[in-house]
């Protein structure tokens, strides 16, 4: 839900050009995700298993880290392509599509969060 509510902000923004109204959407925007970075960690601390953690949050930062400077480059590229407003209006729109498949589809629905089973031979190691 943090997701889909989140591409509500670049959405939004993309409409108004005036400043109050894009500081209250900023200050909308921070209190929706600001979840997000409470459950995300709690949720991988649960899932994964201690032996293979410290794995897991490596490629994950791994792939946190190189997704983040080809998003701001590709951002750029569109921008250059289309404009900044459709821009945001895209990746709002991305973000809220998004959030709708992984609140949909039922393997991404995190219903269940005991923590995943290690097989026997990673246990051991």
């Amino acid at each position: 839900m943090v997701i889909l509510l989140w591409g509500l902000v670049p959405t939004s923004l993309s409409f108004h050009t005036h400043i109050l109204i894009i500081y209250v959407l900023m200050f909308l925007g921070g209190i929706v995700y600001a979840p997000f970075n409470i459950v995300s960690p709690t949720l991988r601390q649960q899932l994964v298993p201690n032996a293979m953690r410290g794995r897991v949050f490596g490629v994950y930062g791994l792939i946190a880290g190189i997704g983040f400077p080809i998003g701001v480059y590709a951002g750029g590229l569109l921008a250059e392509l289309v404009g900044v407003t459709q821009t945001i209006l895209f990746s709002g729109v991305l973000t809220m599509t998004l959030g709708l498949v992984v609140a949909i589809h039922p393997i991404l629905r995190f219903t269940d969060v005991s923590a995943l089973d290690v097989p026997p031979s990673e246990s051991s190691r």
